[in-house]
């Protein structure tokens, strides 16, 4: 059976969940897994189609349930794209790495042909992304639920039965797979691709971006043509993309592997992989997230510049991930300098030829590209069906010639010849660059400033290094793939299952530690901080991970307090007041800054920081997920939570959910089965989780002895009433979210504002806070666990003495500091090298 009969007998119907809807996540998937389930709907009408319509619908959406395809006895109605996520296998692991299928049962249905009908289409699937039988799986697998439950009935033996179809279609699939069999792209561009010779056309042309940096031509000598034919000796191989949508990858390569030809010293044979280029043009180009079709050229660029480009025998299929042994070898092939050059500048692009050999560009293809003839000329015909990239490599006086990455059959072996005339209307972008030095920096005197390299006081930590100490989260705690640091959940789960027992092999103890960072944090500031502490960490055997939540709350807090103030005062009021003067201003600007949006934006933050555990996609779940595993397995042995301000809020669901046993009762988790793990400790700095929060999450597990160690630090009422927001407001940010951001504002005389958990006035007023470990700031202590230096609400993460006390605290060193270990604790590094960590941090944002 050829797959084009198989996905006949299907009768496969798309019926996608609109864009944007709660349960149609967007998030990128990659699937490893297929997953099984029944509907457990034997209502009369129950089949496939009505299934698709329910997963449009509010009670799905309401739900947040969606599955990918729903096969009844005769057709098969598909609702998501296998490029993305769906949400039903109860666990973020199952949902990120697997395909859902769901059996109908309803009332007259033929039971035996929709089973072998699924059993089917799973083997389609297998075959089309190469996977074995042994990854069909049911629901069960993951969540423990019984289902499929028809399947999985008789002692197990129709979910053998189902296995062994799957197994005998999964043998008798012959020929190509085909790529539109499940392709996603509507009919429409399945029309244009067939225009364009069964392709997939889909490089998008830059947006406007000012910080572009413009090649301009010198005075070098320009020669009337550059023979194709002198190119052709360089020997750069001719590469095929098939079917493929990654033209920005494979046309990179070319640029890249004729540089690597032709380089001065030490010539590079070693084919460089296409894929990865592809995987990070979509991850640096200027739309977020990658759950949809196509890249640019400035992302394909941005990619290169921020990783190099690995060898294609570590990165050979569309499937992959940024892993450690990629990114090492992706270093060795550093882009240097690159400019954009102006396309409708003929003469600068003869320019940047002669200059450099080779150029990377996007242009918009006609039909005429599947036209092209043997000796190359491609005719120049009206119309667009797509764009596409490539590289351009030799010119004459009539156009371009370009090499092409769709085979040595395509044109004269691979290359074809574009006019003036065509390129002037169809062109869209071009770039030229030069390969960069690989630069090993070792000592901890060096200077140089690679552009993927952060370097600290006692070593050089590479992009690579840091990347698996972040978490990157977005909009409703899902994890955000885009940006330096953007985390897709195949990365996370191969860290954890892969990387992570390396890392910690040899340790005599396993320490895993979650930071959860502040609402005012920056993520560069972030970013900062873990590469200064990196190697300490590391070097006491913890392995620290940062979540990156994007809060926005800095830029929105100023804007607040400062339309605020504007309304309370005329220009200079304030020039000579004294301070009962600054007590009445503050009355005053709480309830506007609440009205002006304070609170709108304090809620948001604080639904995405708990969404990131509560929602099924959440990225918080995902790695309570991985962490209980390794809890299990032996990969981890303790786990340590530290959170700054509404970092206490961020951890708050996610403690629930790590040491929890049995049914959570109250908070954000409420309902869901806990792990029931032992967190060996817990720091809290100037938490702003409210005191009833804390009450419905912290203090269960407290009570339960689920946390072994736990501690906060907060300002004493002097310093907090000594803090300020911005210069605005004159106290702490927590008085401030107390008094204006929380359920019920601060009424001057009539009533104050809601109890956060970090305000030493809610501690002392409260027994059993009062009973915690508490450390007030700043402080003399002698004991180097309890030290603290903060004099604001946003010190804490950038006190010397916090961050040693803290890393003494989860190491358990005697209070006393005295020897052993304590030598180890020194976070703050040098002036200098704080100054080129900088430096070298906004090479890399940029």
């Amino acid at each position: 059976m050829t797959f084009a009969e198989a996905y006949g007998v299907l009768q496969i119907e798309v019926d996608l969940i609109p864009r944007g809807a709660t349960n149609r996540n967007g998030r990128s998937l990659t699937p490893t897994y297929i997953t099984i389930h029944n509907t457990s709907n034997p209502s009369a009408g129950a089949d496939a189609k009505m299934h698709g319509r329910y997963q449009k619908g509010a009670d799905a959406r309401s739900r947040k349930v969606s599955w990918h395809f729903t096969v009844d006895d005769r057709i098969v109605v598909k609702s998501l794209p296998l490029s993305e996520q769906g949400m039903h296998a109860g666990t973020h692991l199952g949902n990120a790495q697997s395909i859902g299928i769901e059996i109908c049962e309803n009332k007259g249905i033929d039971q035996e042909k929709a089973n072998d009908r699924a059993a089917l289409l799973a083997a389609l699937l297998l075959r089309a992304y190469g996977l074995s039988i042994d990854v069909v799986v049911p629901h069960h697998h993951w969540s423990g639920k019984n289902c499929p439950h028809l399947l999985l009935a008789q002692g197990g033996s129709g979910w053998e039965k189902f296995r062994q179809r799957v197994d005998h279609y999964h043998g008798q699939l012959d020929g190509p797979v085909g790529a539109s069999l499940f392709d996603d792209v509507p009919q429409a561009i399945e029309a244009r691709r067939a225009e364009a010779g069964g392709r997939t056309l889909d490089a998008r042309p830059d947006t406007i971006d000012f910080r572009d940096k413009f090649y301009e031509a010198t005075l070098i000598e320009v020669p009337m043509y550059r023979d194709l034919d002198e190119y052709r000796k360089v020997g750069v191989p001719i590469l095929d993309q098939g079917q493929e949508g990654a033209c920005t990858g494979f046309g990179l390569a070319t640029l890249v592997h004729y540089l690597l030809l032709t380089r001065m010293h030490d010539r590079d044979e070693i084919p460089v992989s296409p894929w990865m280029l592809y995987d990070m043009a979509r991850r640096y180009d200027e739309w977020p997230g990658e759950d949809y079709s196509g890249s640019s050229a400035r992302g394909a660029m941005k990619g290169w510049h921020k990783h190099g480009v690995c060898g294609l025998e570590l990165w050979s299929t569309s499937v992959g991930n940024l892993d450690d042994p990629k990114a090492k070898d992706a270093r060795g092939r550093p882009l240097g300098a690159y400019y954009r050059v102006n396309h409708l500048d003929l003469p600068c692009m003869h320019a940047a030829i002669t200059e450099v050999g080779v150029l990377y560009a996007t242009a918009r293809v006609h039909t005429g590209w599947s036209k092209v003839r043997k000796n190359g000329r491609i005719p120049f015909e009206p119309g667009s069906v797509g764009g596409h990239a490539f590289a351009i490599v030799a010119y004459d006086r009539d156009g371009f010639w370009i090499q092409n990455s769709w085979g040595k059959r395509w044109g004269n072996g691979g290359f074809g010849h574009i006019t003036y005339d065509d390129w002037l209307q169809n062109g869209s972008d071009v770039w030229v660059a030069r390969l960069g030095v690989p630069v090993d920096i070792r000592t901890q005197d060096g200077q140089a400033e690679a552009r993927w390299s952060v370097v600290t006081r006692s070593e050089v930590a590479s992009y690579a290094e840091l990347r698996p100490h972040f978490i990157s989260l977005g909009n409703d705690g899902l994890l955000s793939e885009s940006g330096a640091y953007g985390t897709k959940a195949a990365d996370v789960i191969d860290f954890f299952r892969k990387d992570l027992p390396k890392i910690m092999s040899g340790w005599k103890r396993k320490r895993l530690l979650l930071y959860a960072h502040g609402g005012l944090v920056p993520e560069d500031t972030v970013i900062q901080r873990m590469a200064e502490v990196r190697k300490v960490a590391l070097d006491a055997e913890v392995f620290p991970m940062a979540f990156l939540w994007h809060t926005d709350l800095w830029s929105t807090l100023k804007n607040v307090l400062e339309d605020a103030i504007n309304r309370r005062r005329p220009e200079g009021f304030l020039r000579d007041s004294v301070d009962f003067l600054l007590d009445r201003l503050d009355d005053g600007l709480e309830p506007l800054a609440r009205q002006l949006g304070g609170k709108a934006a304090w809620d948001e933050m604080k639904e995405n920081a708990e969404m990131a555990s509560v929602g099924e996609a959440g990225g918080a779940r995902l790695v309570a997920e991985l962490v209980h595993e390794a809890l299990e397995s032996g990969v981890i042995e303790d786990i340590h939570l530290v959170g700054h301000s509404a970092g206490s809020i961020f951890h708050a669901p996610l403690i629930q959910k790590l040491a929890t046993q049995g049914t959570i009762e109250n908070g954000p988790m409420a309902g869901e089965e806990g792990f029931g793990h032992t967190i060996e400790s817990c720091v809290l700095w100037a938490p702003a989780a409210t005191k009833a929060l804390f009450e419905a999450t912290y203090k269960p597990v407290l009570d339960a002895k689920r946390i072994k160690r736990f501690r906060m630090f907060a300002l004493t009422v002097r310093a907090e009433l000594d803090d300020d927001c911005i210069k605005i407001y004159h106290k702490s940010l927590l008085y401030l979210v107390s008094n204006a951001f929380e359920s019920a504002p601060r009424i001057p005389l009539y009533r104050d504002g809601v109890p956060i958990l970090g305000m030493a006035k809610t501690i002392e007023a409260d027994r059993y806070l009062k009973g915690l470990d508490v450390v007030y700031a700043p402080n003399a202590e002698s004991a180097i666990d309890r030290r603290s230096n903060a004099r604001h609400h946003g010190d804490f993460d950038d006190d010397d003495d916090t961050l040693e006390a803290t890393l003494s605290f989860i190491l358990g060193l005697d209070r006393k500091g005295v020897g052993r270990e304590v030598g180890a604790v020194k976070m703050r590094p040098t002036a200098n090298d704080a100054a080129r960590t900088r430096a070298a941090l906004n090479a890399i944002q940029s």
